[in-house]
């Protein structure tokens, strides 16, 4: 048989030897995928850098809980195996650009952490000495109507009680709705005595004015919710003084 009859294949095998050839000396690497899930974008790149892979994001979900970039989801899935200069496309997070903060002076601990976890704001809580109720907030940073910046935690304190001794306010001529409404702030419920023989049915209004009290005014006592108050009122005509 003659040589010449299977030339036709030469080619075909120069290329074969040549595919080959290259396929050897510039072989491609393969990696097992790296696990992005909670890095940074920036520690992402760094990663991906290293093994000559690229990193494509293709989508963003809003998180509060997690800083601004975090990435969430990524495919190919983490130890699954990829070839140098491929993509790892990727999901991260974000969170809104500012939030309202609300008005929570006053409020009780227990309510007011439910209304901050509710609306997803970071917070920090302080106790300093108050006169006020334990466990409520007597102060805010930022103000009620600000905005949080990205990352910013909004910072509450909370009243811790207070045992020092305070001069007892003079209630007397005062309204004694005015006075209760005073006291409960505190957490102080006083106990009212009406001079008139029919207060039994009486519910009081502005017109019952407050004409004795216990403690007496001036005297030295130390505020606690469970402290025992007197008022004595008096149904009288006229406008009340108001306790400011």
């Amino acid at each position: 048989m003659k040589i010449s009859s299977y030339l036709w294949a030469v080619p075909f095998i120069s290329f074969l030897l040549g595919y080959y050839s290259v396929s050897f000396f510039y072989r491609i690497p393969v990696y097992a995928t790296p696990a992005l899930l909670g890095t940074s974008l920036q520690e992402a790149v760094a990663q991906l850098s290293d093994l000559h892979l690229n990193l494509r994001i293709i989508g963003r979900k809003q998180d509060n809980d997690l800083p601004t970039g975090t990435i969430i989801s990524q495919m190919p899935q983490p130890k699954t195996k990829i070839k140098a200069n491929q993509s790892i496309y990727c999901v991260i997070s974000e969170k809104d650009a500012a939030s309202s903060v609300p008005h929570l002076i006053k409020k009780t601990k227990d309510s007011l952490i439910t209304e901050l976890n509710a609306i997803g704001l970071r917070f920090m809580l302080f106790y300093v000495e108050s006169m006020l109720p334990v466990d409520t907030c007597i102060a805010q940073w930022p103000q009620p109507g600000q905005l949080l910046q990205d990352n910013q935690k909004l910072i509450v304190y909370l009243s811790a009680g207070s045992n020092k001794p305070i001069i007892w306010p003079n209630f007397k001529t005062m309204a004694v709705n005015d006075v209760v409404e005073h006291l409960a702030m505190y957490g102080i419920t006083p106990t009212i005595t009406h001079r008139s023989a029919s207060a039994e049915q009486h519910a009081c209004s502005d017109a019952c004015i407050i004409v004795d009290q216990r403690p007496l005014p001036g005297s030295i006592v130390p505020l606690q919710q469970d402290m025992t108050v007197q008022l004595q009122v008096s149904l009288m005509q006229g406008a009340p003084e108001r306790v400011s």
